[in-house]
């Protein structure tokens, strides 16, 4: 069993979600009129998404185990994905064109409601640990 956390290179390059309430707080401040209640409210809830974003990144890890990887976030486990579950995995680009999102495994899980899809990306969690998940996954999947 291996564990992976996310880069931290990734997290830092995440860091462009405060770079715009950044912008509007000292757009705000030099205003000569003073600023309204409703532009620090919109201005507060931008900041609050930038360091949610970084935040949660920063909580996230994923274990490899010989058969399954599992989610984890801030300690907590989410659900196991075995390979005996898993119908379709590849690995490409997570989004059409790219679009900067880059590589990573693609992957549809048999549930109980159904199949499910689910990403894990190059750039989050390097290419070691990818080539690792796919390993596992591709070894004891049912093809």
């Amino acid at each position: 069993m291996k564990t992976y956390k996310i880069k931290k290179s990734h997290i830092l390059g995440n860091s462009i979600f405060l770079i715009f309430p950044l912008v509007m707080t000292l757009i705000i401040l030099t205003e000569e009129g003073g600023a309204q209640q409703n532009e620090w409210i919109g201005v507060g809830i931008f900041w609050l998404i930038g360091v949610l974003v970084l935040v949660l990144l920063s909580g996230s890890k994923m274990e490899v185990g010989t058969d399954y990887i599992r989610p984890y976030f801030f300690g907590f486990p989410r659900r196991k994905i075995e390979a005996s579950n898993i119908e379709v995995l590849e690995y490409g680009n997570l989004f059409r064109g790219g679009l900067g999102v880059g590589k990573g495994l693609k992957m549809w899980v048999k549930t109980s409601k159904g199949r499910k899809a689910l990403t894990v990306g190059e750039k989050a969690y390097g290419k070691e640990a990818i080539d690792h998940m796919k390993s596992v996954l591709e070894s004891k999947s049912l093809r």
